[in-house]
């Protein structure tokens, strides 16, 4: 899988992933597509571009189809980016992928099946499953008066 810079008929360069047969990955062309409809940046779409043609390059390895994916195959997608024999074009051999960076591909592989799932190209809402496994009083944000409570 590869990305392709493609100029719209108004001349604005967009991004597309191919396949190793020269034709276009529908699923990323769809969300991408809608990416650009948002308002997101060329560089952002460039980014997003990459990080799915890394999850889509992973899934044709595994025999795998992105509407059946288990938790247990993102799993092994975290451990397929960080194994430094996956770089292309790294610097030094050794060189390996940060936890941000991986980040940033479980957040865009994320995104994809969260429009995935809103527009019907699935029939499971995979990141409410990930969600669900922190459960109790947990949670992302602090009161908006948190700071006062500790002087009292």
């Amino acid at each position: 899988m590869t990305v392709a810079e493609v100029v719209t008929g108004n001349g604005r360069s967009r991004y597309v992933v191919v396949d190793n047969h020269g034709e276009l990955v529908e699923p990323i062309a769809r969300y991408l597509k809608y990416l650009d409809l948002c308002g997101k940046a060329r560089n952002t779409l460039r980014t997003y571009a990459s990080s799915l043609a890394f999850y889509f390059t992973f899934l044709r390895q595994k025999g795998l189809e992105y509407e059946r994916v288990q938790i247990a195959d993102l799993a092994a997608f975290v451990h397929w980016l960080k194994r430094t024999d996956r770089l292309r074009g790294a610097v030094f051999p050794t060189q390996i992928r940060s936890n941000r960076t991986v980040n940033l591909h479980l957040g865009v592989v994320s995104g994809f099946y969260e429009y995935a799932w809103r527009t019907d190209q699935i029939d499971r809402d995979l990141n409410e499953k990930l969600r669900g496994q922190a459960r109790g009083s947990y949670r992302p944000y602090k009161a908006f008066l948190h700071h006062l409570g500790r002087r009292r």
